[in-house]
């Protein structure tokens, strides 16, 4: 704290894995100088509780960065964000327990500024939450307060299904038809088997920018949860769904595609594919690899096609 008073260009604190503060020590050093921060990381500070970031309720007018994943947190602490918090433009809630609905909706009501939002492996917000918040942004869209969403990842929360992804494209409809071209152009849905076929059709109509896309089966998910072996995504949507700008593509694991689909979207994808991932596919052949080789074969810079 004394240093941030007395130095006054420190504005990025990382105190990530702290094991020997105390809550009244981050106080101190969150209430020393308020209106300077712009990044804040207090990332796995797991010794630490509640007390430790009532600090966030105090108006922090230039904070743009916040990484508070897998700190043991109540509810109440996610709300303080949308209290103190207003400008931010990167909120990072990795393995954040008790994050719930209640507050994914004050964060769409609140936080009208954020570009990137990771809410991995959140178990407590459900698709009404998740809803909510896009239905809020979407909302204040018309206030042009913010450049809107680029950057988004929901993954590994594995009771997730349709109605958000169909929530988010709406909003992104909207924003498209706000700021043509200037929309989210990174999407992860890893581990989210429940999303359904028509809800991936609409987002992929809607998200015209996105240039990197993973939508993989993570083998964590496989113990409590058997069927994220199998997200919904099959040749039908790599064919009928319009995406044509991306870049970087992770799709391992998905065994539902064949090389159908994924020379679809080799074809589609083509002046700009830069990275794409297959591996434990049994239903790619060598077809994929001569289209590779076709339409690729001096561009592509990493691929995986093991399994």
């Amino acid at each position: 704290g004394s240093c941030m008073q007395r130095f006054r260009k420190l504005n990025s604190i990382d105190l990530s894995r702290g094991i020997d503060y105390s809550d009244e020590g981050y106080l101190t050093v969150l209430n020393a100088t308020p209106k300077l921060l712009t990044k804040l990381n207090m990332s796995n500070t797991k010794i630490l509780s509640s007390l430790a970031v009532t600090a966030l309720r105090t108006k922090m007018p230039n904070l743009i960065y916040l990484d508070l994943s897998e700190m043991k947190l109540s509810q109440t602490c996610f709300e303080w964000i949308t209290e103190g918090c207003n400008r931010l433009e990167t909120l990072i809630l990795t393995k954040c327990s008790n994050l719930d609905d209640i507050a994914l909706a004050r964060f769409g009501t609140k936080l009208q500024y954020l570009k990137k939002i990771i809410l991995n492996s959140c178990g407590k917000i459900t698709d009404i939450g998740l809803c909510e918040f896009f239905n809020q942004l979407k909302a204040s869209l018309d206030l042009q307060l913010g450049d809107g969403l680029r950057y988004i990842d929901i993954s590994s929360n594995i009771h997730l299904g349709g109605p958000p992804i169909i929530a988010l494209a709406e909003y992104e409809a909207k924003a498209q038809s706000l700021n043509p071209g200037k929309g989210i152009t990174d999407l992860k849905l890893n581990g989210l088997s429940m999303v359904t076929s028509p809800a991936l059709l609409a987002m992929w109509k809607a998200c015209t920018s996105i240039r990197n896309f993973s939508m993989a089966v993570e083998m964590s998910s496989t113990v409590t949860h058997r069927k994220s072996m199998m997200p919904h995504i099959s040749d039908q949507i790599l064919i009928e769904a319009q995406y044509f700008s991306l870049v970087d593509v992770s799709l391992s694991g998905c065994c539902l595609i064949t090389d159908i689909g994924v020379c679809c979207l080799i074809e589609k994808c083509q002046e700009q594919l830069h990275s794409l991932d297959v591996s434990y596919c049994n239903g790619i052949t060598d077809m994929t690899c001569y289209t590779l080789a076709q339409y690729v074969g001096k561009t592509l810079k990493n691929l995986n096609i093991g399994g």
